[in-house]
């Protein structure tokens, strides 16, 4: 069975290569006096990799951090609520822009019949990745929040034990 620690396992391994290569991408078109400005296709694309990696990894941590404090029976501030929600939702904005821009470029690359190259497929291929990633995790949170303290029958409950057993199937 796919568990939430298994997908922040494959996160975490396609984000950092992802973000590493990128920043290889970077340093290497600067020392060949390239721009690394958001104007440039190929680095703005290595600049949203970058990004989007980072905060899908922080969402990610952040559904595993929120769904073990639950699990404890712990409440969730409405504090808590606004951060969790706003760094999925965040993280979704970015890596949708970055696929936006990705398959932009792409098209016109093909349009203007100039070379595709690997790092034009990879970078594409990693922020689909990452932003299916943070859409999933997105519901998931907002389901984790919306379930805690609910019962069978979609009332409030304080029994601590009902909302462990929720939470344990959530993290299943």
């Amino acid at each position: 069975m796919f568990t939430i620690s298994g997908a922040l396992g494959v996160s975490v391994l396609a984000g950092g290569y992802g973000a590493g290569r990128s920043i290889q991408t970077l340093v290497d078109r600067g020392q060949h006096q390239q721009s690394i400005g958001l104007d440039d296709a190929e680095s703005r694309n290595c600049w949203l990799g970058i990004v989007g990696c980072l905060i899908s990894l922080a969402s990610g941590s952040a559904i595993a951090a929120v769904a073990k404090t639950a699990q404890t029976g712990a409440s969730i501030t409405m504090a808590g609520q606004v951060a969790l929600k706003s760094i999925t939702v965040g993280s979704c904005v970015v890596n949708a822009l970055g696929v936006t821009s990705g398959l932009a470029d792409i098209i016109m690359k093909a349009v203007n019949k100039e070379e595709i190259i690997p790092l034009d497929i990879f970078q594409f291929t990693s922020v689909v990745l990452f932003f299916t990633n943070s859409v999933i995790s997105t519901h998931q949170a907002f389901t984790l929040i919306n379930n805690i303290g609910k019962n069978s029958t979609g009332q409030f409950s304080d029994d601590k034990q009902t909302i462990r057993n929720q939470i344990s199937e959530f993290v299943k």
